[in-house]
């Protein structure tokens, strides 16, 4: 499906705004959004199977990370910060900043999950 939305965001975005700005204000980042769920579907799996093992501390820790200390700062600095400067008039390039922080810090996390399951740290927890 995300290759679909990757290709054809239009009908997608029809179901939210009929407005035409909108939407092409919204189509780059929402083909940008379907193109990291690839990557994102990797911590889902990892975290939730430490979840499921029991290391629910560590997994809240790097949740919280990543979304307040990691996403929230990149986004606004790529998507408030740097995209101004790099493409000044387009706002369109304002959203898929926001969505590039969201991606790539949920890529970071996705490191970070891989590095700790192959650790092997999170099978001994007792329930």
């Amino acid at each position: 499906p995300a290759v679909l939305v990757a290709c054809q965001p239009e009908p997608i975005l029809a179901i939210f705004t009929p407005d035409v700005g909108t939407m092409q204000a919204a189509k780059l980042g929402l083909q940008l959004f379907a193109a990291t769920t690839v990557f994102d579907a990797i911590p889902i799996v990892l975290l939730y199977s430490m979840l499921g093992a029991g290391a629910t501390r560590w997994v809240a820790g790097a949740q919280l990370i990543q979304q307040y200390l990691v996403m929230l700062p990149l986004a606004a600095l790529i998507g408030l910060v740097v995209m101004p400067e790099l493409a000044a008039g387009r706002e369109d390039l304002q959203v898929v900043g926001l969505w590039l922080g969201l991606g790539l810090s949920r890529m970071a996390l996705g490191v970070v999950a891989v590095r700790r399951f192959r650790s092997s740290a999170w099978e001994d927890i007792e329930v």
